[in-house]
């Protein structure tokens, strides 16, 4: 069977979508040039932490802008946080510190 090509007034035409960038929810690894990342991930936590200890320990890199601990779905602890300071250069300054405990 043959159909013509020829667009009726019923016709509806397709458009393309926008091609707005979507942004993505997760955020990105910064690259050497943006000047690194301003979060560090902080393993192997005790359950007894308190944010004001992360901070206390975390002061004398910088200031510290959010600590993230994460929490499994009952709200436990699952001994991994994240600190965030307020610029990138406090971050790479606590690699001195990756083996020492906080107490």
């Amino acid at each position: 069977m043959y159909f013509p090509l020829v667009k009726q007034a019923k016709d509806v035409e397709m458009v393309d979508a926008d091609s707005a960038k979507k942004v993505s929810k997760t955020p990105s690894t910064p690259s050497a040039a943006t000047g690194g990342s301003k979060t560090l991930f902080v393993g192997n936590l005790s359950f007894s932490l308190q944010q004001s200890d992360f901070e206390e320990f975390f002061k004398d890199c910088g200031e510290v802008v959010d600590v993230r601990f994460s929490v499994d779905d009952t709200r436990r602890f699952k001994r991994f946080g994240h600190v965030e300071f307020a610029i990138a250069e406090a971050a790479q300054s606590v690699s001195y510190c990756s083996s020492i405990s906080i107490e």
